[in-house]
């Protein structure tokens, strides 16, 4: 299943459009699904498009696009931006008991997924984010 492509201003606000988007997007629960994947794949997204209303536009004009697909076991979205390059390298992953204001939000969303891609294309910022439906088997 695919929703059409979800096209929003750089703007917090109007983040508020992602969770009914990906809502049709997933669709209602299938049998096997992990518990509470909506809520995860909802969190993981709304961090990466706030970085890109933060950082690609530092809060400026700007535009992103979410596409996505769903079938029985995956859900992928990819969020697309013109803003400045996300600089992978300059991110310092929080260790505990050391305080610090940024990293945060990539260590959640490393977490909250399976599998997450980033690169740029000429002017573009495309970032895959990729979630199992299913839970692993216990061994």
């Amino acid at each position: 299943m695919s929703a059409a492509p979800l096209v929003l201003p750089a703007d917090h606000e109007a983040l508020r459009g992602l969770g009914p988007w990906l809502a049709e997007l997933v669709g209602e629960p299938l049998p096997g699904d992990m518990p509470g994947l909506l809520s995860r794949i909802e969190l993981a997204l709304h961090e990466v498009c706030v970085n890109v209303v933060d950082h690609a536009y530092g809060g400026g004009p700007g535009e992103l696009t979410i596409a996505g697909t769903a079938d029985d076991t995956t859900v992928e979205l990819r969020v697309t931006d013109s803003g400045r390059a996300f600089e992978q390298h300059a991110v310092v992953a929080p260790r505990a008991g050391v305080p610090q204001i940024r990293g945060y939000g990539l260590m959640i969303v490393k977490q909250l997924v399976d599998d997450v891609d980033y690169e740029r294309v000429d002017t573009t910022n495309i970032c895959t984010l990729r979630f199992s439906r299913r839970a692993e088997p216990a061994l």
